[in-house]
């Protein structure tokens, strides 16, 4: 699972699709955790189930991509090898196995050979 971790990541919102609730069911099921921060890292993040699982070493992989700024052209390719896709392999084409996400379909992933040119607008999540 792909954290996408902005300042109010982690918040209980009484929705059960809410993030913290989204957090809970992937440490309660042993779902791999890949995080994204998305704020500096000098920032807190606002809620303590974020701050918990951000800091928590070297448990899960991280990575960075702070609003305003372009993403790293290596991100995609980094995030694909910590999800278990080997160096090499096509990301235009290549279709997750949804069994391992429940719901038993394959979906094609964005076109991650053009997200290096993605910019994210300054604003908060």
């Amino acid at each position: 699972m792909l954290v996408i971790g902005c300042k109010r990541y982690g918040q209980d919102t009484g929705n059960p699709a809410c993030t913290y609730n989204e957090l809970q069911y992937a440490k309660c099921t042993g779902k791999k955790i890949i995080l994204l921060r998305m704020i500096p890292a000098e920032e807190e993040f606002d809620h303590v189930a974020a701050r918990e699982t951000f800091n928590m070493g070297d448990e899960h992989e991280c990575f960075e991509w702070l609003p305003g700024t372009p993403m790293a052209p290596e991100l995609p390719e980094r995030i694909a090898a910590a999800m278990g896709i080997e160096s090499g392999t096509n990301l235009d084409t290549l279709k997750i196995d949804m069994d391992k996400t429940e719901s038993g379909t394959g979906i094609p992933m964005s076109d991650l050979s053009q997200a290096s040119s993605l910019h994210l607008p300054e604003t908060s999540c």
